[in-house]
């Protein structure tokens, strides 16, 4: 994993991560402002390539991925790194199914 820090024009800096993936294709994601968090958000990007790689389940990265924000989440799924079902939330999964007409 790498952070690649980015300064803008108006001086702020921000981090990027390139890592490599499940299928050792090296992909890169936006980080935070901060680099702490940067760090963090590529620890598990890199935790959860290695599981999907050996087939292990997400286990206690669940969490983490139920609060991933759309875009982040919607680009590991099209890499591969996760599957559409991981993307809901068992409540919201309850939720519509009992909103679901009959």
């Amino acid at each position: 994993m790498e952070i690649i820090p980015r300064t803008s024009k108006t001086g702020k800096t921000h981090y990027g991560i390139r890592f490599v993936d499940h299928l050792l294709i090296r992909r890169r994601v936006r980080g935070y402002g901060d680099r702490r968090l940067t760090e963090k958000l590529g620890e598990r990007l890199e935790t959860l390539a290695q599981r999907v790689a050996v087939n292990a389940p997400i286990g206690d990265l669940q969490e983490w991925v139920d609060s991933l924000d759309d875009k982040l989440r919607d680009r590991l799924v099209t890499w591969g790194m996760l599957d559409k079902t991981t993307q809901l939330v068992p409540d919201q999964a309850s939720r519509a199914l009992v909103k679901a007409p009959c």
